[in-house]
């Protein structure tokens, strides 16, 4: 469970809940295997890892879709680990050969273009390999992309930091209070949470 602070109450978010919330966020449905990741479920057959450049390069991407800001950046709460224990307990074979294929061939368009892998470039050449991705044709790019993205923003609103700094629970239907001055709900028929 994910516990997020709300006012003087502790509340928890179920790692369904959050999961939800993320669907939301992706606004597609998430993977099968993704979910049955993150909700601890049989793992896939697995036993294979990424390798330390293929970690890197995933790395690097993670960062470049949700980056540090003002809020946490997807290293800062463990993305990248999150997408190697993904990879090597829950996702398909499909998934995995997705992965590492998108990986080899970015890394190798990168090393055509600019002489160095992706986790190499210096950030405005990660974008703009990210926007040619984006504008890719290529079916396989296309997919890599998505799963990347999927595993980032699935690891990203998943983890521990974001679930207790960033993410709000409102539960429903909470505590009811049936005579509340409208003064005090800023002039809106509310309960108070």
């Amino acid at each position: 469970m994910i516990s997020s602070e709300s006012s003087s109450d502790r509340v928890m978010l179920s790692r369904r809940e959050a999961l939800q919330r993320a669907a939301v966020v992706l606004g597609a449905a998430l993977s099968p295997s993704i979910i049955a990741g993150v909700l601890r479920a049989q793992p896939a057959a697995g036993g294979t890892r990424l390798s330390a450049e293929q970690d890197r390069t995933l790395a690097a991407l993670a960062e470049c879709i949700l980056p540090r800001t003002d809020t946490p950046g997807a290293a800062d709460v463990g993305v990248p680990a999150f997408i190697g224990r993904m990879f090597t307990e829950f996702l398909t074979a499909t998934e995995r050969g997705t992965l590492t294929g998108g990986v080899a061939a970015l890394d190798s368009a990168c090393a055509a273009r600019h002489g160095r892998p992706f986790a190499a470039l210096e950030g405005g050449k990660r974008d703009d390999e990210i926007r040619r991705l984006i504008a890719s044709k290529d079916a396989a790019e296309r997919e890599f992309l998505r799963l990347s993205r999927e595993l980032v923003i699935v690891g990203y609103f998943t983890s521990e930091k974001i679930g207790k700094t960033l993410l709000r629970y409102d539960p429903v239907p909470g505590r009811y209070d049936a005579d509340i001055p409208l003064s005090e709900t800023g002039g809106a028929a509310w309960n108070r949470p």
